[in-house]
């Protein structure tokens, strides 16, 4: 390294870096449910560069959706009372507040986050193929996922690929 120089960890990933990246505005609910389902989605196993990639989405959308949450923190504490068995903040639904409490949520997650995230879709592929552990068969594996898992993600951040995916070195290659 020159001298001058800093050393800085990567900002982007050479196997994700392919493909044409997407510049959003997205709406402040887009990054408010797709955050917690790309997380969700990343204790599914899931073959490396497929994980790499959902790991990079998650890693763009953490830092708006930690300021969307605190917004929507910030609205419970101003609207909600403090539950002392429970030690928490809560909207009591049937409270006189939660009318107003509702209002603002609904308000500050239509509004449209300020920055374009630049992303790329995630492509699920239909079936994985896998080289069996134990005996060294190719075997044929149905992608399942939950539906309420990918609906938050289905406009923006990822798209159902018909392609198969190999997972690992297959025999004879």
């Amino acid at each position: 390294m020159s001298r001058g120089t800093a050393c800085r960890a990567p900002t982007s990933f050479p196997a994700i870096d392919k493909g044409v990246t997407a510049l959003a505005k997205l709406t402040q609910q887009d990054i408010w449910l797709a955050y917690p389902a790309l997380e969700r989605l990343l204790k599914v196993s899931l073959p490396a560069e497929l994980s790499l990639r959902v790991a990079s989405l998650a890693a763009q959308l953490r830092a708006p959706y930690l300021a969307v949450e605190q917004e929507r923190q910030t609205l419970v504490r101003r609207y909600g009372k403090l539950d002392k068995a429970a030690g928490l903040i809560t909207v009591e639904m049937d409270s006189d507040e939660a009318g107003d409490y509702t209002l603002a949520v609904a308000g500050m997650l239509c509004r449209v986050w300020p920055e374009e995230i630049p992303f790329q879709k995630v492509k699920i592929p239909r079936l994985i193929l896998e080289t069996c552990r134990s005996c060294g068969h190719i075997t044929e594996t149905l992608f399942r996922i939950e539906p309420q898992l990918l609906m938050p993600l289905a406009e923006h951040f990822i798209e159902m690929d018909g392609e198969t995916l190999l997972c690992g070195a297959l025999p004879g290659e």
